[in-house]
Order: structure tokens, then C-alpha cells, then sequence
């Protein structure tokens, strides 16, 4: 993901009208990208179960889980090209209204780590 605050908010907006827009789900637009054995061994894990989508894991938490993922041919939002590798945080509604998250949070999570890559 490219750094600098200017292309993090491009690149957030272009995520954003793109699921928008095409009403395209999480599997439309990025393919799981797992860790390597030698990328698994340096961080001194093992993956929890089997599967691409569990080797693809790079953390997980009360909210959320986080992904490495690569973005699919004909599905790229504004500023993020096909086979570039991404991390995506994923949310379930349910974990959101249990425990009261607003939209707005999530919204202003998702600024901030942005700001970050």
C-alpha cells in the first residue's frame, strides 16, 4: 500500500466507491494471499488450521481478523493496482452490534490505519 496521507485517503475513497459501486463482496475483489513457511518460521508461528484463508492471517482480535491479500485483475479500486499485496481488517456486522461499534468507528479506524501504510 503506498504511504503519504494524500494517497491513503485516495486509495481508502477508491476502496470505498468501489464496493459501493459494485456491490462486490470482500471474495469479489481480493484473493487470500498466504505466508510462505519461511515467512511463518520467521515470525516464530505456526498457522492455526489448515486452508489458504487461515495461512493468509496475519492477526486477529476481539473485532476483527486481518488478512494479507492480493487484489484481483478487474476488480481494483482507484489507486491500488491488480496482484498488489494488501492487508484487510474484516468485521463482521454481528461482532459490530454486539458490541456497539457505530459505522462511524469502524469509519474512523479505518482513516487511521490508512495514515499508517
Amino acid at each position: 500500500v503506498q504511504s503519504g496521507t494524500a494517497s491513503s485517503s485516495r486509495i481508502m475513497d477508491g476502496m470505498k466507491r468501489a464496493m459501493e459501486q459494485s456491490n462486490a463482496s470482500f471474495s469479489d475483489m481480493f484473493d487470500f494471499c498466504p505466508l510462505t513457511e519461511e515467512e511463518w518460521d520467521a515470525r516464530g508461528k505456526k498457522p492455526r488450521g489448515a486452508g489458504k484463508r487461515r495461512h493468509a492471517e496475519l492477526g486477529k482480535g476481539t473485532f476483527a481478523i486481518t488478512y494479507r491479500v492480493v487484489v484481483r485483475a478487474g476488480k481494483e479500486p482507484s489507486g491500488v493496482k491488480a496482484g498488489q499485496l494488501c492487508a484487510v481488517k474484516t468485521i463482521k456486522d454481528e461482532t459490530l452490534n454486539e458490541h456497539g461499534m457505530t459505522l462511524a468507528a469502524v469509519n474512523q479506524e479505518v482513516a487511521v490505519l490508512t495514515r499508517l501504510s
